[in-house]
């Protein structure tokens, strides 16, 4: 199964459905980790999304846990987590976090199994001039993560740009 996720859109919906375009097709889940800013009806007719710290609009979860036969896959934006942010992933029991608040792309796999994502931002990245958003493919039946990349996308035009980090595992 594949996995769109994408975090901190800020009402630029014009550039969100530019890249949502490109993987109609071949996308089995959409997931927005908050800062969207816009009502949760919007966000709701394509995403499972949860709300973030610019989020003023109530209706959507702070965190929400989807549980599939491998185990449950974590979405949150992120802005409430303090202290050791490993312990905390655990205590969640999830074997993929996601979330994203911070603007800054990251993928890590932990000792025991367990993947944490962050898409970065589709608008306004932190780590570089281009936004940004993640493709993960998973192993419906065993959870396994074989592969993910980040999709480099101009904040400007909404156009891909290439230059995005694939990881394929062997």
């Amino acid at each position: 199964m594949r996995l769109f996720v994408v975090s901190d859109t800020h009402c630029d919906f014009a550039i969100l459905h530019k890249c949502m375009a490109r993987h109609q097709a071949d996308v089995t889940y959409w997931y927005h980790l908050g800062d969207s800013e816009v009502p949760p009806e919007f966000i709701q007719q394509d995403f499972v999304g949860v709300r973030g710290n610019c989020d003023h609009y109530e209706g959507l979860p702070y965190t929400r846990d989807i549980v599939f036969p491998f185990g449950t896959i974590h979405l949150e934006h992120g802005h409430m987590i303090s202290g050791n942010i490993q312990a905390y992933i655990k205590a969640t029991g999830c074997r993929i976090f996601l979330s994203g608040h911070t603007h800054v792309k990251l993928a890590k796999l932990y000792e025991d199994g367990i993947w944490q994502f962050n898409p970065g931002s589709l608008v306004r990245p932190r780590d570089g001039m281009y936004g940004s958003y993640l493709l993960i493919d998973v192993d419906r039946t065993t959870g396994k993560v074989y592969h993910y990349e980040f999709h480099l996308v101009d904040t400007l035009m909404g156009t891909e740009v290439e230059g995005g980090k694939a990881y394929t595992a062997s």
